[in-house]
């Protein structure tokens, strides 16, 4: 009854267990696979900088590689940062083991909920309404807070980078279809990873 189900639920598993025995890395050995593409080096600091994130406020570090904490706009569940380049980069992390957490990738995992976070939801609200170019930088749980919270017309948001990011074979296939090609959208998918299989078995060509 949400569009997405059955079908897809069987692909994930057998793509999980193709990559238990290793035929992903077969077909890339082969040449069958995808290209992989360099991570830049911006890149690999906002995903250090999400994986700080989910440290406990005091316990973050002030700077990772060349960015910059901003301790005024902290919380337990993001952290802005300062670029090089003046323009400031949201990271919020995923799911932690609280009752509010599970209670979210529950709703993904049916396919049941598109949930948002109200403090998210505000600290994106607060920063385009600034009217300074920022990025976005999410992982897990938090890309879906992301993604069901944007219109689309945040015309100050320069990059939105999705890691790993959260859906089920169970949600709305055209929800997932059209998250999963938004070209204003960045991922880094690990093709063996459940939590982002929804997503992945609607991606296009073009998107791979």
């Amino acid at each position: 009854q949400v569009g997405g189900g059955i079908g897809e639920a069987i692909m994930t598993g057998l793509t999980e267990i193709g990559n238990v025995l290793g035929i992903n890395k077969l077909r890339e050995a082969v040449g069958l696979g995808y290209k992989h593409k360099e991570i830049p080096v911006d890149k690999q600091d906002a995903a250090r900088a999400v994986k700080a994130t989910y440290y406990s406020v005091n316990e973050r570090p002030l700077k990772v590689g060349s960015l910059t904490r901003l301790t005024q706009y902290d919380t337990s569940r993001y952290s802005v940062w300062e670029e090089t380049n003046g323009q400031l980069l949201l990271t919020i992390h995923g799911t932690k083991l609280d009752a509010g957490d599970i209670f979210n990738d529950a709703g993904i995992a049916s396919g049941l909920a598109k949930p948002t976070d109200s403090a998210v939801n505000a600290i994106i609200d607060k920063l385009v309404a600034s009217g300074k170019p920022f990025d976005i930088a999410a992982h897990s749980l938090a890309t879906q807070f992301v993604v069901n919270h944007l219109t689309g017309d945040e015309a100050n948001i320069s990059e939105v980078l999705l890691f790993n990011p959260a859906s089920s074979p169970f949600q709305n296939t055209e929800y997932l279809r059209e998250e999963a090609n938004n070209p204003k959208y960045t991922y880094f998918i690990n093709q063996g990873d459940i939590v982002s299989q929804g997503l992945y078995q609607e991606m296009n060509k073009d998107t791979m």
